[in-house]
């Protein structure tokens, strides 16, 4: 996933003999790889449209990682797995899919605005709408 800035950043993931993910930083200006991910399960990575941040799912929690340097910083942690994270389109928000058959919406210091409830099973999709005022699950 190219960053939506310079065009010359991408993002992926791979998945090793062992089956873990990691998801890794390629410049294509000097060809370097930086791994961004430090566990098992690196997922699902999400560019801001600044192109300053990724966010990305590890081991059921939320980190974001700024693309300047630095760690990643938890956005979230608990039981419920969070995976496949989204930006919404201001950027501000998280939007996440749980393992227990909620969706999530955070902000960006962790703090959980809304947790939509009264799926049967495990949300498979959540997405934002283009404008942001509304997300389908």
């Amino acid at each position: 996933m190219e960053s939506p800035v310079d065009r010359q950043t991408s993002v992926a993931v791979d998945i090793t003999e062992a089956s873990t993910r990691n998801v890794w930083l390629f410049d294509r200006r000097d060809t370097s790889l930086t791994r961004l991910s430090f566990e098992h399960w690196g997922h699902d990575p999400m560019w801001t449209r600044d192109g300053r941040t990724i966010v990305f799912d590890l081991l059921g929690d939320l980190y974001l990682l700024p693309i300047a340097g630095g760690d990643a910083k938890p956005l979230t942690s608990g039981v419920a797995w969070d995976m496949q994270p989204r930006f919404s389109p201001d950027g501000k928000r998280v939007l996440t899919q749980s393992s227990d058959n909620t969706a999530r919406l955070w902000d960006l210091s962790g703090k959980e605005l809304a947790v939509l409830r009264g799926h049967e099973f495990v949300v498979s999709s959540a997405v934002f709408s283009f404008s942001g005022d509304r997300i389908v699950t």
